[in-house]
Formats: C-alpha cells, sequence, structure tokens
C-alpha cells in the first residue's frame, strides 16, 4: 500500500504538469474584479504577488520555460521574451519539483513498451484508491454519458484513468527526449493536407485542439510542420519549470502565456499570417464564453477562438494525436474546422466548434483527460457538480 500511494503522489504532482497545457490559470474570484475582456487579469504591479513585463527595453531577471497552456511566461512576436518576476520559491515546492523531474527522467529512461506499462499501472492504482482525480472523472461521464449502464460507465472510468495514466508517462517522455524521437511515435497522419493548404492561404492559421489523447506528441509534430505560438502554463515547481521550458521550444516555435499579453501576442501573430495553438476546451470565465452543448450537457466554453476566425479573418483547423490500440505510438488526425465556426454570431462559432470536439471524445472517450473540472460553472439555477 505504501508504495502505491508513492505511485499515486508520483501521477499528482506529474497530473498537474501534464494537464496544464489546457487549463487556464485562475485567481481568485475576489482578485478577479476589473479583468480584460477575455477573463485575464490586467497587469499591475504587486498584484497577486507577481509583476508581469510591461516594457520591452527593461526584461526583468529570466528564469522560466516554454509550451501550450500558460502562466508566467510571455513571447512577444517580435521576439523579446518578457518573463515575471516572481517570488523565491518555497523549500517544499523546490524539493517536490526535484522528485518530479527526477521521475519524469526516469521515465523516459525506461523503453517504450514499459513507459505504457507504467501509464496502465498509475491508472490503475488511481481506479483503486480513493482520490479526488477519479471522483471527478466518475462525476463527469456520469452526466456525459447517462444513456450508459453503471456497469458500461464503471468500464469507462477504469479504460479512463489508465489513459490518463499513460498520458503521464507518455508525456515525461516528450518532455525529456529530443523532439525528433518524439516525432518517431507518429505512425500515422490523416489530413495534413488540409494544414498545408491552410499555412499556403496567406492568412493566419489556428490551430485548434482539446485535452484528447496526447498533446505534448502533439505540440512536436505542429511545430514541425510550421513555428507557431502556443500557449503555456508552467507549473509550480521551478525546478520543472526550468526544464520543460528548455524542451518545449527546441522547434523554434515561440509561446505566449494565456494572461491579457498572451492573448494580445496570440492575436497580433494571426492578423500577421502567422500560426498558433490553442486548447478550445479549458473552461474560461464567464464574461468569455457562452454555454453551449458538451454531449448531454450545456458546458461553459470559450469564444477567443471563433472570434479570431470570424469573419474569415483566419484559418482554423483541429488537430489531435491519437493513440494507437496496440500503444505503438500515434495517430494525428486534421481537419479543417467547419463554416458555422466562422460565423459572426459567437455563440453559432462557439457551438461549432464544441461539436467537433464533442465527436472526438465519442469516438475515443476513454482518452479524453475527463480529470478536468470542465463543468465547475453551471447556468444559473443549476447546483454545482463538484
Amino acid at each position: 500500500m505504501a508504495g502505491g500511494r508513492v505511485v499515486t503522489v508520483v501521477a499528482k504532482l506529474c497530473a498537474k504538469s501534464c494537464a496544464a497545457p489546457g487549463r487556464i490559470l485562475r485567481k481568485p474570484r475576489e482578485a478577479r474584479r476589473g479583468e480584460g475582456p477575455h477573463g485575464f487579469p490586467a497587469p499591475a504591479p504587486g498584484a497577486g504577488g507577481q509583476r508581469v513585463a510591461q516594457s520591452p527595453a527593461r526584461p526583468p531577471a529570466a528564469n522560466a520555460m516554454g509550451q501550450w497552456a500558460s502562466s508566467r511566461l510571455l513571447c512577444c512576436p517580435d521576439g523579446y521574451n518578457g518573463r515575471p518576476v516572481q517570488s523565491p520559491e518555497n523549500p517544499v515546492e523546490k524539493i517536490k519539483g526535484a522528485l518530479v523531474v527526477g521521475a519524469l527522467r526516469l521515465v523516459a529512461a525506461l523503453p517504450w513498451s514499459a513507459v505504457q506499462r507504467l501509464g496502465a499501472l498509475i491508472g490503475w492504482l488511481q481506479w483503486k484508491l480513493p482520490n479526488r482525480a477519479r471522483e471527478v472523472v466518475r462525476i463527469n461521464q456520469a452526466k456525459c454519458f447517462p444513456e450508459l449502464s453503471a456497469a458500461e460507465r464503471e468500464a469507462l472510468l477504469r479504460r479512463t484513468l489508465r489513459d490518463i495514466g499513460k498520458t503521464f508517462t507518455e508525456s515525461a517522455c516528450a518532455w525529456i527526449w529530443p523532439p525528433h524521437k518524439s516525432l518517431q511515435l507518429v505512425r500515422e497522419v490523416e489530413g495534413l493536407e488540409v494544414l498545408q493548404a491552410a499555412l499556403a492561404s496567406g492568412k493566419g492559421v489556428v490551430g485548434i485542439t482539446s485535452h484528447l489523447g496526447n498533446w505534448e506528441v502533439l505540440n512536436h509534430y505542429y511545430c514541425d510542420q510550421c513555428k507557431p505560438i502556443i500557449f503555456y502554463r508552467p507549473p509550480k515547481q521551478k525546478a520543472v519549470d526550468e526544464l520543460l521550458q528548455q524542451q518545449r521550444v527546441q522547434m523554434g516555435n515561440r509561446v505566449a502565456p494565456s494572461t491579457k499579453e498572451g492573448i494580445l501576442s496570440v492575436i497580433k501573430e494571426v492578423r500577421r499570417g502567422g500560426a498558433v495553438g490553442i486548447p478550445a476546451d479549458p473552461e474560461p470565465s464567464e464574461g468569455s464564453g457562452v454555454f453551449v452543448p458538451f454531449f448531454a450537457v450545456q458546458a461553459l466554453t470559450s469564444k477567443f477562438v471563433p472570434g479570431m476566425l470570424a469573419g474569415h479573418k483566419a484559418e482554423g483547423v483541429f488537430l489531435h494525436a491519437i493513440r494507437l490500440e496496440d500503444g505503438s505510438g500515434f495517430k494525428v488526425i486534421i481537419e479543417a474546422a467547419p463554416e458555422d465556426m466562422y460565423s459572426s454570431d459567437p455563440a453559432v462559432g462557439v457551438a461549432a466548434m464544441s461539436r467537433v470536439i464533442e465527436g472526438y471524445v465519442r469516438r475515443w472517450p476513454s482518452q479524453y483527460m475527463w480529470s478536468m473540472k470542465r463543468f465547475k460553472k453551471r447556468p444559473q439555477g443549476e447546483p454545482r457538480w463538484y
């Protein structure tokens, strides 16, 4: 039992980093007054104990990293990397960071088959032992798959936690290995011509993904095809932060946080014909999204991606890296955004985006990150789920 607890603790620590690509960092509710139009706080010296760099002429001391989901690193289109001033690292977080980095390196040193088996073991322990992630998955799937029997949902829960465990260990490899080694795991590609046509259109390209399959491997593939700006959220542990920063920009891409400055840098990049990568399924602030159907329920979904596409101002392309059944690697699937996503009506565009993501998740339901609190905010009058 003690060994199981150790593995579970490591899994939880890795989960905070692995699930980060799609999550938007939030402040406490009382600290979110005066937010910008997308729900991200306007920079203010001293706010929340941090200060975001304002002027490229006076960059603060560097200390961070880079990729797809966001918080304390700004990579502007002009190439300047503004980094925030952070308070000294908590000693406990420093120890956690060292443990996580050590665990990541150990996992990445294993043969690929062992990486898959270890991930499955972590998922099995998450299924057998009481933990918060298991209960979140159980709640989400019960609401989204009401047509399944209790036995069918339990079987889906078990497969989901197994695949989440694999995502953790696979991502450790993607973070530690050189990118070309991760790219070798992409065994099949469907729809590459869609991405190539979008890149050749002369317009900005918005690469849209979700927490399905493995987005870390997908990140390498997308950055191999173009040099996008992608959202990035560093973990709390500085050691992990520094490691991932080195790994996530090796392909020549840039990164941006899901802050007001990061949002603006992404918009500028798209307007000048560049490419960006955005996870579309994190729950936004209430002012930044609309409730649209996702499976059998209403889900608050961001208006940001459809807003950039409205009126065909840019080309939208969905990308996912799906785990192959035999565990040998991944299939990258690329699909053009449907016409409704270019609507000037935000509700129409967001609903169309949600339908596409739901379609993918229905095909591979166990590979979705159901441990996210995707439905934390509910329409007025509905009780909370978590």
